[in-house]
C-alpha cells in the first residue's frame, strides 16, 4: 500500500494505492535479497508484466524501487518513478539507497521508542495496579482495576474474570470488558457478568478452576460456553487463553481473554509477564476475602449483640507492680467489641478525659467494684479459664441497671491473659427475684401459721398410719402363720391318714383274717372239744379286733360327745386326765350351758380344751388345774387355768411359728366356728386360756 507520493502535474497521484505482490515472484525475490530494482523502460522489464496494470495507473515508464529492512526482513519499498523511458544515473541510485538506508533507520528508531513507551505504559499500569492491591482490601475495587490497567497497558483487548467459590461448587463471572476498536472504547458484553459454571462441569473454565493449568485453544473449541458462541460464528483464527490465578494449589479466580492467530506469542508474552502480578492479585483477592468474611462476622456479632441486649468485651491484662511503688496489681486495657452497641445498652456521659469504659467502670458502685476486682484476682492468679459475678450500674438518668458478667480466660504467658466477657442484662430477673423473696417471706409466714394446725393433725394421722401398719403387719403374719398351720395341719392329717390305714392293716386286718381262716377251719373239727377251744380263740382274736377299732374310732371323733353330751364327755376326761397325771382338776359348768351346741362347735371346744390340758403337761408342770363353762350373751365362755411355770404370750405369738403351732391350730379350730381363743401367762405366772364361741348358727355376739 502507498503510504504517500509526490509526482508532476503530468502523472496522477498513486497514494493509498494498494497492489499485491505475490504475483511477481523475480520483483519480490530482488527486493527480499536487498537488491535493488533499476527499471529504463517498464514495458520491456518481464518481472514487472503481473504489475502493468496497476503501475499503468500511476503513469510510470521508468522506475527505481529500494528496499528497506528491518530486523524481521522487508518492511517497505522507497519507490522512484519517471513519466518517460530513462537511464537512472549512479547518483540518484545512490542517493535512494542512502534514503532508504536512513529510513530504516528511523523506522527501527520509532519502533524502539513505541515499545519503550509501551514498556513504559504497562509499567504504569502494572504500578497503579501494584499501588491498589497493597491499599485495599474491597475485593471490586480489585477486579475493577486490574481489569482496566490490564486493556489500558494493551496487555489484553478483552478480559473476563470469574471467582471460584470451592464451598458453593462453582465459578461466577464478574467481570467482563471489551476494547472496541477503533476509538478503543471499552465495553461490557451482554449476558456475560453473572454467569456460574459448576466445577465438577465439563467447560473450559471449570477444568482451569479444578486443575489449576492454563489452557490456549485456537478456534472453536467443544468445551465452550455454547450460549456465548458457535462453530459457525467463532472465527478459526481466534485464539483463547483461560489463566488461573492461584494462591498456593487454590485456584482463587479465572481469567480469559482473546487474541489473533499472529498474536499469540505476544499474548503468551505478556501472559508470562503478569505472572508475579498475578501473584500479588492472589493474595489481594485472598486478604479482601478474609476481610469480607471478617466483617461478616463482626456484622453478624453486632447484630447478635444487640438482638441478645449484651456487652461484649475484650481486654488484655498484666500482673505488674504500681509505678508509686504498691504492691503488683492487674493492669486492664480493655475495650467493647462494639462500643456503639455499648452506648445503646447502658447510656452514660464520660468526663471529658474518659473512655466509656472508665465511665462504665465508675458507674458501678465502689463496694462492687472492690469485689469484683478480689473475683477477677482470684480466677486470673488461681489458674481459672472461667469465672461469673453480677453488679449493679447506674446509667445517666440514674436507672440501676443488674449485669451478669461471663469471663472467660485465655492465658497468654507468665502473668499475663487475654479475656474476654459478656454482660447481660438481669434487671428483670433480679425484679423477678425480689418479688419471689417477698412472696417467700409470706409464704413462710402463712407456712408457719398453719403449720401447728398440719402437725396435729399429722400427728394423729401418723398414729393412725402406725395402727395401721401394726394391723397389717400382724395380718400379713397371721396370713402367713395360717398359711404353715394349714400346711402343718395337711401334713399332721395326712400322717393321722396313714396311722389309721396301717393300724387298720397290721392289726384289725390281720386279726380278721386269722378269724376268717379259724372259721373255716370249724368246718372240719369233728370233737366238740376242739371245736370249743377254737371258737374261744376266735372270740378273743374278735374282742381285740373291736378294741383297736373302738381306739381308732374314738381318735377320730370322742364317742362320749355323742353318748354324753359335751359338758359331759369332758367332765369324764378331766377327771381321768387328773388321775392319770396326779394332777388336782376342778370342774365347773353352769346350769345354763346348752346341751344342743352344733356338732362341728362342741367337737373344736372338745379338742381345745383337750389341748390345752395337754400343754398344762407337757409345758407347765401345773399341779393344779381348773376348767370353768358357763353362757353369757349367747355365746359360751371357756375358761382353762393352771399355776404351772407361765410363758411370755407376746414373745412365743411374735416368734418362729414352729414354737406355737399348738396356739396356732388352737385359734384356726375356733375360728372355723366362728370361735376365738385369748391366752394370758407371764413366766412363773401360770396360764390361763379363754376360749368363746356362739352357741348357735345365729348367735350375734361380741368378738
Amino acid at each position: 500500500t502507498m503510504l504517500c507520493s509526490r509526482q508532476p502535474e503530468a502523472m496522477p497521484s498513486i497514494a493509498g494505492l494498494s497492489v499485491s505482490l505475490s504475483t511477481a515472484d523475480d520483483y519480490l525475490a530482488a527486493l527480499r535479497n536487498d537488491r535493488a530494482v533499476i527499471v529504463s523502460d517498464i514495458s520491456k522489464d518481464a518481472r514487472l508484466a503481473p504489475l502493468a496494470g496497476v503501475i499503468g495507473e500511476g503513469g510510470a515508464r521508468a522506475m527505481l524501487d529500494v528496499p528497506v529492512h528491518d530486523a524481521k526482513g522487508l518492511m517497505g519499498i522507497l519507490c522512484l518513478d519517471a513519466p518517460d523511458v530513462r537511464v537512472w544515473s549512479s547518483h540518484e541510485i545512490a542517493t535512494l539507497v542512502d534514503a532508504a538506508d536512513y529510513l530504516a533507520i528511523a523506522f527501527r528508531d520509532a519502533a524502539t521508542q513505541r515499545q519503550l513507551a509501551g514498556q513504559r505504559l504497562l509499567i504504569d499500569s502494572f504500578d497503579r495496579l501494584g499501588h491498589v492491591l497493597l491499599s485495599t482490601l474491597d475485593r471490586d475495587e480489585i477486579l475493577d482495576t486490574l481489569a482496566n490497567e490490564v486493556l489500558h497497558a494493551g496487555v489484553f483487548r478483552s478480559l473476563m474474570v470469574a471467582l471460584v467459590d470451592d464451598d458453593g461448587g462453582y465459578a461466577e463471572v464478574v467481570r467482563g470488558l471489551f476494547q472496541r476498536a477503533p476509538d478503543n472504547t471499552i465495553i461490557t458484553p451482554e449476558g456475560v457478568v453473572g454467569r456460574r459454571y459448576e466445577l465438577d462441569g465439563d467447560g473450559i473454565l471449570a477444568e482451569v478452576a479444578r486443575t489449576g493449568r492454563m489452557v490456549v485453544t485456537e478456534g472453536w473449541d467443544a468445551r465452550f460456553d455454547a450460549e456465548l458462541g458457535s462453530p459457525q460464528t467463532y472465527p478459526p483464527t481466534k485464539v483463547a487463553y483461560f489463566i488461573p490465578v492461584l494462591a498456593g494449589e487454590r485456584v482463587l479466580a479465572v481469567l480469559a481473554t482473546a487474541s489473533e492467530l499472529d498474536e499469540k506469542q505476544a499474548t503468551l508474552r505478556n501472559v508470562e509477564a503478569m505472572g508475579s502480578l498475578l501473584g500479588q492479585v492472589a493474595v489481594a483477592l485472598e486478604h479482601a476475602r478474609a476481610y469480607q468474611e471478617l466483617r461478616s462476622q463482626e456484622e453478624a456479632l453486632r447484630r447478635i449483640i444487640t438482638g441478645a441486649r449484651c456487652i461484649l468485651w475484650h481486654a488484655d491484662v498484666v500482673w505488674a507492680p504500681d509505678a508509686n511503688g504498691a504492691p503488683d496489681r492487674l493492669w486492664w486495657d480493655i475495650e467493647p467489641f462494639d462500643e456503639p452497641s455499648a452506648r445503646e445498652f447502658i447510656a452514660l456521659d464520660p468526663a471529658e478525659d474518659e473512655t466509656y469504659w472508665q465511665a462504665f467502670n465508675r458507674s458501678t458502685p465502689l463496694e462492687h467494684r472492690e469485689r469484683m476486682a478480689a473475683t477477677a484476682h482470684d480466677a486470673l492468679l488461681g489458674g481459672s479459664t472461667r469465672y461469673t459475678q453480677e453488679y449493679p450500674c447506674v446509667d445517666r438518668n440514674d436507672v440501676t441497671k443488674w449485669l451478669l458478667e461471663d469471663v472467660f480466660v485465655e492465658p497468654r504467658g507468665k502473668h499475663r491473659w487475654h479475656v474476654v466477657g459478656v454482660c447481660t442484662d438481669i434487671t428483670d430477673r433480679k425484679r423477678r427475684e425480689e418479688e419471689v423473696r417477698d412472696r417467700h417471706t409470706e409464704l413462710e409466714r402463712l407456712v408457719d401459721a398453719r403449720t401447728a394446725d398440719l402437725t396435729a393433725v399429722n400427728s394423729e394421722l401418723q398414729e393412725e398410719l402406725s395402727r395401721r401398719q401394726e394391723a397389717e403387719d400382724a395380718l400379713h403374719a397371721t396370713k402367713s402363720d395360717r398359711r404353715r398351720l394349714v400346711e402343718r395341719l395337711l401334713t399332721v392329717q395326712e400322717a393321722e391318714r396313714s396311722h389309721i390305714a396301717r393300724e387298720l392293716h397290721d392289726q384289725a386286718g390281720q386279726a380278721l383274717s386269722s378269724v376268717l381262716v379259724g372259721l373255716r377251719s370249724l368246718r372240719g373239727m369233728s370233737d366238740p372239744t376242739q371245736v370249743e377251744r377254737h371258737i374261744d380263740a376266735l372270740r378273743v382274736t374278735t374282742g381285740r379286733v373291736l378294741d383297736e377299732v373302738r381306739t381308732l374310732s374314738f381318735s377320730l371323733r370322742p364317742p362320749s360327745l355323742d353318748e354324753f353330751g359335751l359338758v359331759a364327755a369332758l367332765e369324764r376326761d378331766v377327771e381321768a386326765f387328773g388321775r392319770q397325771h396326779d394332777v388336782r382338776l376342778d370342774f365347773v359348768a353352769d346350769e345354763t350351758v346348752p346341751t344342743d351346741l352344733p356338732e362341728d362347735i362342741e367337737v373344736a371346744v372338745y379338742r381345745v380344751v383337750h389341748a390345752a390340758l395337754t400343754n398344762t403337761q407337757q409345758h407347765a408342770n401345773a399341779k393344779n388345774v381348773s376348767v370353768v363353762f358357763r353362757t353369757r350373751d349367747e355365746a359360751l365362755h371357756v375358761i382353762v387355768e393352771d399355776d404351772g411355770v407361765g410363758f411370755d404370750v407376746d414373745a412365743v405369738l411374735a416368734g418362729p411359728v414352729e414354737g406355737r403351732f399348738g396356739l396356732l391350730a388352737m385359734q384356726e379350730r375356733l375360728h372355723a366356728v366362728g370361735g376365738a381363743v385369748e391366752f394370758e401367762s407371764s413366766p412363773d405366772g401360770g396360764s390361763t386360756v379363754f376360749i368363746q364361741t356362739p352357741t348357735s348358727r345365729t348367735s350375734v355376739w361380741p368378738t
